[in-house]
């Protein structure tokens, strides 16, 4: 139920945080020449609306939420053609949704949880890195060995999932939604969609470390394979009728 004193007060907080702007500082920066502060502002607008609105205290600080969902607001709507600089993008785009929503299990110990949590982060940033490697012409091919092995396992092990957490990976990394967006979609809890995030990267992570492989992908010419792409389309196969 909505309460509009509430909204209006975290409102004012996120103002007075100056969440916005100081978010549109960062990535104009980072960015610079692809969009302009106040383009950035716009963008993030109606995230932090968003936020305030949905904000629930168990799944972190306010502030943090908020800078989370509005960095993948903002993120979201620059156009980069630069290849490096669009992998460097998709990697922050992920890390930004997934800390937006991440939560820490209060029975875990503090060291153990931040391990996690960069566990987590890595993982992410690693998928949506690896996808956006590969879009493009011929020039964006992986070409060291390394990358084309390290995307033979990421398919291997979606492949394995059930169709619903098949289809999260789809749509979080393959179509750019945001784990908010993508959990409405699959009419599923945030705690699924966590537990779900949790065991497929780690079962990523322990495959690609056993492959000796544990960086993000960068420049090569391997050959091309369409790891999330190619899970879209056998999705959509299995939709047609017989």
């Amino acid at each position: 139920m909505s309460d509009p004193e509430r909204e209006r007060n975290l409102a004012k907080r996120a103002v007075d945080a100056r969440i916005l702007e100081k978010c549109a500082e960062r990535w104009a920066r980072r960015y610079h020449g692809l969009l302009k502060k106040d383009d950035l502002v716009g963008l993030g607008d109606d995230a932090l609306t968003l936020a305030v609105r949905e904000y629930k205290g168990e799944i972190g600080g306010f502030d943090d939420v908020c800078r989370r969902r509005v960095d993948w607001a903002m993120l979201d709507g620059i156009r980069v053609e630069a290849r490096e600089k669009r992998i460097d993008k998709a990697a922050q785009r992920a890390a930004a949704d997934l800390l937006a929503l991440y939560r820490v299990d209060p029975s875990v110990a503090p060291r153990d949880a931040m391990t996690d949590l960069a566990a987590a982060v890595a993982a992410a940033t690693f998928a949506a890195m690896t996808e956006e490697a590969q879009r493009g012409g011929e020039q964006d091919m992986i070409a060291r060995q390394e990358y084309a092995t390290a995307m033979f396992v990421m398919r291997d092990v979606l492949e394995a999932l059930p169709r619903p957490q098949r289809k999260l990976f789809v749509l979080v990394y393959q179509e750019g939604k945001t784990l908010t967006r993508a959990r409405e979609a699959l009419g599923v809890h945030q705690n699924t969609v966590d537990r779900w995030h949790a065991k497929v990267f780690a079962e990523i992570r322990k495959r690609l470390e056993r492959e000796g492989i544990t960086h993000a992908p960068g420049r090569g010419g391997a050959p091309r394979l369409a790891v999330l792409a190619g899970l879209r389309d056998d999705e959509e196969n299995r939709e047609l009728p017989r």
